[in-house]
């Protein structure tokens, strides 16, 4: 076909997942986020209950999303456009960015990128914070920078100018 739809094999979707991401192409040529929640776990209520209100969850519908927001956990876009931009950048060979990364290129493609809350993935890959810590630390050191390195503007995207000086701000 000619629309990629990517999910993650730890999430599941409803019966009409397929069909709300071809809707949302109906509008153009563009990128979909689908909504990717947690699903309910005991334990796990508060980090879920947050992590399900970020992202694209926090902007106003049909708002268009800055590429650092394409998650392909539950995403979709033309494979022209996928084919167009590069596709996934293999120097990514740690946990995350590389999405992140993709998402970047596809915006400066100037294709817009729209959220689909009702394109609905649960989440069932429940992770104890020493393996989220875990991950993160890895994201940092290993992905960030070559996030920046291609895409130095994301300092400030990132807000990791509040914790650093932006080696990348005109002077």
């Amino acid at each position: 076909g000619n629309i990629v739809i990517m999910v993650d094999g730890d999430h599941t979707v409803k019966r009409n997942f397929i069909s709300v991401h071809q809707r949302a192409h109906q509008r153009g040529v563009c990128a979909i986020v689908g909504k990717s929640d947690f699903a309910h776990h005991e334990d796990f209520v508060a980090i879920n209950t947050y992590l399900n209100g970020g992202g694209a969850a926090k902007l106003p519908l049909d708002t268009k999303l800055p590429g650092r927001y394409f998650l392909t956990r539950n995403c979709s876009a033309p494979k022209q456009v996928l084919i167009d931009v590069g596709l996934f950048d293999e120097s990514f060979n740690q946990w995350g960015g590389e999405d992140l990364d993709l998402g970047v290129r596809i915006e400066q493609a100037g294709i817009p990128i729209y959220g689909e809350p009702d394109a609905l993935a649960l989440h069932h890959h429940f992770r104890p914070i020493e393996l989220v810590l875990d991950n993160m630390s890895s994201y940092g050191s290993g992905s960030v920078p070559i996030l920046l390195e291609k895409h130095p503007q994301l300092f400030r995207e990132l807000n990791l100018d509040r914790l650093y000086k932006n080696p990348y701000a005109d002077n």
